[in-house]
């Protein structure tokens, strides 16, 4: 758990960052050309440099976690819970019509290698 008064320290983040992307495979010059920014970006994020928040939320986006396990270090934050993420799908799906929802059960299907050519 960590303490709400703690300051923020932009080491800390560049480091949780550096741990979770080794973690997903990510190296440095992946990082980069996944955000469409040079290597020298990533790596002044890594060392605490620059810790802008456009960075921490598409970091965020990239790494699957929160941006408060980015921010803070909340262990608890460390990927997004599935949970909710199903009920945003889900929600995004409702919000589509008949003919959407088939072309995009479709493009799923084909993405998953689960299409046999017939709907």
């Amino acid at each position: 758990m960590v303490d709400s008064d703690k300051q923020f320290n932009a080491k800390e983040v560049g480091l949780r960052v550096k741990k979770r992307a080794k973690e997903l495979g990510y190296t440095g010059d992946s990082l980069a050309e996944e955000m469409n920014v040079e290597y020298a970006t990533i790596s002044r994020i890594y060392r605490g440099l620059s810790v802008k928040i456009e960075y921490i939320y598409e970091l965020s986006e990239i790494l699957n976690v929160s941006t408060d396990y980015l921010l803070k270090g909340c262990e608890s934050d460390i990927e997004l819970d599935a949970v909710s993420n199903r009920a945003a799908y889900m929600k995004f799906l409702e919000g589509l019509s008949d003919k959407e929802l088939e072309q995009t059960v479709m493009h799923a299907k084909i993405t998953l290698g689960m299409y046999s050519g017939v709907y």
